[in-house]
């Protein structure tokens, strides 16, 4: 069953313009789950947020003159048809600002990690590492811990969110969590350099990759798993200090208490 135009009450006739008023109605039902009556007695839920412009062509559909609706269905599908283009474009300048201003704001610890990184990545290149057995499994855990860690973090923002996550809420939780995903990336760099310096391995027989995937994700997922366990047993002492401070802070006395003994 469809929506009748208000013209349309106690006649059949059907145009471009009720059927357009119908259209919109449909679709206004659809974006918030309410009828045209319902809306008009109570507006919108404040949950459902329509974009400006996309409401701006839903009310001209659902004028009560026909004259003031669009002359034609043509003419709406050209309209949704701008909208969609517009709002991909909007989104992509969106997310592109959201991730200049992150970059901004934290242009120190950027610049200092991405030095880091190109640190490494030249000692690897002027000591000879990149040419060892040991590059690869270094490369692929260092890109592990980066992917795992972000996924991780990604996924626990889905489960805690109310609603599925848009794609700026995403690129934000990643982009919150790389610098601590990169730090963790340079564990098996330094691991592995360190058995490069140490053990001489220079050919593929002295560790196969493996072997060096598997000594080093055995590493690498140490290291992680007593940084939490070490995070968790002083998170007491932690909170420790903070509970201490609050207990000796002196309690001010409320006006009513202090004209009560003053009075005594």
């Amino acid at each position: 069953s469809g929506y009748a135009a208000p013209e349309q009450y106690g006649k059949a006739q059907t145009t471009a313009q009720t059927d357009i008023y119908g259209l919109g109605a449909t679709l206004q039902t659809l974006l918030t789950g309410k009828e045209p009556l319902e809306i008009l007695a109570g507006g919108a839920s404040r949950d459902c947020t329509i974009p400006e412009k996309l409401q701006t062509l839903l009310t001209r559909m659902l004028e009560r003159e026909a004259s003031e609706r669009p002359q034609s269905v043509d003419e709406v599908k050209q309209s949704l048809q701008w909208l969609k283009e517009h709002s991909l474009e909007q989104r992509v300048k969106r997310t592109l600002a959201f991730t200049w201003n992150f970059l901004a704001h934290s242009s120190l610890e950027v610049f200092l990690l991405v030095a880091a990184l190109l640190f490494i990545y030249l000692i690897f290149l002027f000591t000879g590492f990149s040419n060892t057995p040991l590059w690869i499994p270094c490369l692929l855990l260092m890109l592990s811990a980066v992917v795992c860690r972000s996924a991780y973090y990604l996924r626990r923002e889905v489960e805690e969110a109310a609603s599925r996550l848009h794609a700026k809420e995403v690129l934000g939780a990643v982009l919150k969590r790389l610098k601590g995903s990169i730090l963790y990336a340079l564990i098996p760099a330094i691991f592995f350099f360190y058995l490069y310096i140490n053990y001489n391995i220079q050919r593929p027989e002295d560790l196969s990759i493996g072997g060096a995937l598997f000594l080093g994700g055995g590493v690498l997922a140490s290291i992680i798993y007593g940084l939490s366990f070490f995070k968790r047993e002083i998170s007491w002492l932690l909170h420790l200090v903070p509970s201490w401070r609050q207990a000796h802070k002196h309690q001010q006395v409320p006006p009513l208490q202090q004209h009560m003994h003053k009075r005594r």
